[in-house]
């Protein structure tokens, strides 16, 4: 089963394991322990993400699913849960840095850029029908 948590001690060899398969450097991210998240099937991880804060802005850092689990709408799972949990602590707004490896993701998403940053409102990414919803059912 796919679990989408913050990252609990248990997880960490998972995690280093991940990111050792993948080439990525746990140092990188062992200081963001305290806003990382993790997808998880049983005890094996499959991704991570996690959220800095830089004064009085929150930024998500890096989102980041294994080679072979992308395309199964992992990324964009991850990617709802951090935003959702922010936004539940009384986040309004949270930004994410331009970077060609998110462009695709977040344009598909309709998240709007500005100069560097992608701009993310929370009351209005949450209020926006997901893209797989229809706009009639036939019990409409």
């Amino acid at each position: 089963m796919i679990e989408i948590m913050k990252i609990e001690d248990k997880y960490l060899d998972g995690l280093k394991k991940m990111m050792l398969q993948e080439c990525l450097n746990f140092e990188d991210v062992s200081l963001c322990l305290d806003t990382l998240y993790i997808v998880a099937d049983r005890q094996e991880v499959l991704g991570f993400g996690y959220y800095n804060i830089y004064g009085n802005e929150i930024y998500l850092d890096h989102l980041y699913i294994k080679t072979n689990e992308r395309l199964n709408k992992l990324g964009d799972s991850l990617f709802r849960t951090i935003l959702n949990s922010l936004m539940l602590q009384g986040a309004d707004t949270v930004f994410m840095r331009a970077d060609s490896h998110y462009d695709v993701f977040l344009k598909a998403e309709n998240i709007e850029r500005k100069d560097d940053n992608y701009i993310i409102h929370l009351n209005e990414f949450f209020s926006r029908k997901c893209r797989g919803s229809k706009k009639e059912t036939p019990l409409n």
